[in-house]
């Protein structure tokens, strides 16, 4: 799930607020009807902790100690989403069920079951989840879990920014408030296409032409004319990076319009906005398997160092990365982590489990989980700091909810594990 970030609107006629703004929550419906949040049966407490000889435990260097905060078994199908957002557990599952559990003890908040399949849920507005299903598009408060009658309209893309959600229905652009209603919409002609994330909107036509807009009016805030059309694009702020063409050629837009323009060493593997920073990590690799590692830095020069090594990222495990470090698992499930500021690739890293989801921590550190558990691994001596063996498994879904603290979902079960205590008191 994408969280909306602030809004920073431009100066200008084109970046003026718009007559239409977001509307607050409408009131909820009578019981029975939209608005009222379904009573969930009693679930009965979330287990809390180890309570016997079996129970889970995190070992560290210095022991094993109690890290479990809870344990629940939702009986989840494979097919759900789990998100964390405004201190709930969100699950969204496409049969229509959408779900929300307290982030501190696992209760049950609300419950709703929209008695048609769900979309999806493409973010948060204003406290408010949005959600699409049976092409209608609408809210429900995270808080409480009132929700807002629906309003038609399919969703093709969709994201949040600040108080705006943002709807590619394959006819038109919108900006929507909590009302569901649009505060503007932008005709999109046959050949355009939108990229879409939490710092706004970008449009690509198949000449190269990239346009990003000003997401309280819709209006153009630049545009620039690419060589080739437009293969991938990130905004990023009031600039983007985009890549264009095959072979591929790597492009960088300032907030003013400004466009520079020069050839990637190979075909583009991910593109990833780095966090807390307005830089953008592009990794490419060429007929060789070879990978080049690029960090672009947008009110900078480009970092001048490229990185060159025989391992290309699994594309289905995720590549992360914040302002110190970038992490990724090979397809092999080996874990590699570069340091951005000293330009220094450790990997891969020591381990004889395979990787199969990977997040990082505020704090820096590297949280990995493989089929048999979860580590948290310090990313200055990469050791493993902490190690919770969840046991073996073949459950269809294993990922990473969230970091602090860390939630795990195994099959239909979530857990919440206090490994930053575990390894403060390792230390």
């Amino acid at each position: 799930m994408v969280l909306g970030a602030a809004l920073t609107a431009g100066d200008g006629p084109d970046g003026t607020t718009p007559s239409a703004t977001p509307a607050p929550a409408p009131a909820p419906a009578a019981p029975n009807g939209t608005g009222d949040a379904v009573e969930l049966p009693d679930r009965g407490p979330a287990t809390p902790g180890p309570t016997d000889d079996d129970a889970i435990t995190c070992d560290t260097t210095t022991g094993p100690v109690d890290c479990v905060l809870w344990d629940i078994d939702l009986d989840l199908p494979g097919t759900a989403e789990v998100d964390l957002a405004g201190g709930r557990i969100v699950v969204a599952d496409p049969v229509g069920h959408l779900a929300a559990y307290a982030a501190g003890d696992a209760e049950p908040v609300w419950e709703h079951r929209l008695g048609s399949p769900l979309t999806r849920h493409p973010g948060t507005v204003s406290g408010m989840l949005a959600y699409t299903a049976d092409d209608r598009t609408g809210f429900v408060s995270i808080a409480h879990g009132e929700r807002t009658e629906p309003v038609p309209g399919p969703v093709l893309r969709a994201a949040t920014v600040g108080t705006w959600l943002l709807v590619d229905d394959g006819d038109r652009l919108s900006a929507r408030g909590v009302s569901g209603e649009p505060a503007w919409q932008r005709p999109l002609g046959p050949d355009e296409r939108t990229w879409l994330n939490r710092d706004g909107a970008l449009l690509a036509s198949d000449d190269g032409h990239l346009t990003a807009l000003f997401e309280n009016t819709g209006r153009d805030r630049w545009q620039v004319d690419l060589p080739a059309p437009v293969v991938a694009a990130e905004r990023v702020g009031p600039q983007a990076v985009a890549i264009a063409g095959d072979p591929p050629q790597l492009a960088v837009v300032t907030g003013d319009g400004e466009l520079s323009t020069r050839r990637l060493p190979g075909a583009a593997v991910e593109m990833l906005p780095l966090r807390e920073t307005d830089a953008v990590a592009v990794l490419s690799a060429d007929d060789n398997d070879r990978l080049y590692i690029e960090v672009v830095a947008l009110h900078g020069p480009y970092i001048p160092a490229t990185l060159t090594l025989d391992a290309i990222p699994s594309r289905t495990l995720p590549v992360v990365g914040d302002a110190d470090h970038l992490v990724f698992a090979d397809r092999g499930g080996r874990l590699y982590v570069l340091d951005l500021a000293e330009v220094h690739l450790q990997g891969p890293l020591p381990a004889d489990r395979p990787v199969i989801d990977v997040a990082l921590t505020s704090d820096g550190d590297v949280l990995t989980l493989d089929r048999s558990g979860v580590s948290l691994r310090s990313v200055d001596d990469d050791s493993e700091v902490v190690r919770v063996d969840l046991g073996p498994g073949v459950a269809d879904v294993r990922e990473i909810v969230a970091t602090e603290p860390t939630i795990v979902r195994v099959g239909g079960r979530l857990l919440a594990l206090d490994l930053a205590t575990a390894a403060a008191g390792d230390a």
